[in-house]
């Protein structure tokens, strides 16, 4: 058992007597009830097991990352990074403000952003109408400026964006993300890097997410443990319920595709 076993074990128990006494139960009545299990012994048992089962699943999922798929990817998906700058326009609806209120907001805003984005067409400097108008306090002073960003150090409609961009060049179009509206500029655009063992671990953990989060990876991954490790089921009730389950799955999965 590893240090980061116990402590997600601990933590388990923790925010289950947690749990239990918020709705004034007791802790057996309560893993009994949610988990069907006997006491906390037996509690512990099952989250070690689902612990367990779960590293051994990620694990199973990058087995099955192919070297076709890692080298799409860094084809398809990978850039060097990227040098830009963005002025932030955000929705103005207040706190508690009615669905009507919150869409003349967000039109207002997305109206404001693409004034912005005229200024630029007649020639006005990006660094100049950022300090004015953008509302990325962390950025505005600094001319809008984001430094040099990849995938995950911002929003991903910034970066998806950013990508698609040529160097010098900004969005016509204002890009919609959580923060609000962005207008994004383009100053410099790094090499893409070269597919070493780092990146392609990086790629490989990415990919395998991916598939992880597939409605019928779970099951395929259950099977494959058994079929590893020569498992068989003796309960012939438990065998048909599990070939039941099984079958659920593949359904689901068939039917989504």
């Amino acid at each position: 058992t590893t240090d980061a076993e116990k402590k997600y074990v601990k933590q388990s128990v923790e925010t289950a007597k947690s749990s239990a006494k918020e709705m004034n139960a007791d802790f057996d009545t309560y893993v009994y009830y949610y988990y069907g299990v006997s006491g906390e012994d037996e509690f512990r048992e099952t989250i070690s097991l689902n612990y367990k089962r779960s590293l051994w699943i990620e694990d199973y999922a990058k087995e099955i990352v192919s070297d076709k798929q890692i080298k799409e990817y860094y084809e398809n998906e990978v850039v060097g990074d990227m040098e830009a700058s963005h002025i932030l326009i955000t929705s103005k609806a207040a706190e508690g403000a009615s669905d009507d209120d919150k869409s003349k907001a967000e039109t207002n805003a997305y109206q404001e952003a693409k004034s912005i984005i005229e200024k630029l067409k007649k020639g006005e400097d990006f660094a100049t109408l950022a300090k004015k108008y953008s509302e990325d306090e962390s950025t505005s002073k600094n001319g809008g400026s984001l430094g040099k960003v990849n995938d995950g150090d911002y929003a991903k409609e910034v970066i998806e964006s950013l990508k698609t961009l040529k160097v010098g060049d900004y969005t016509l179009i204002p890009v919609k993300s959580s923060y609000g509206y962005h207008i994004i500029y383009k100053s410099s655009q790094d090499d893409k890097p070269n597919l070493d063992d780092t990146l392609k671990e990086e790629i490989t953990n990415i990919i395998s997410k991916e598939i992880a989060s597939e409605n019928s990876f779970y099951i395929k991954a259950l099977k494959a443990l058994r079929e590893k490790n020569n498992m068989k089921i003796l309960d012939s009730e438990l065998e048909k319920a599990y070939e039941k389950l099984v079958a659920q799955y593949e359904a689901q999965s068939n039917t989504s595709k």
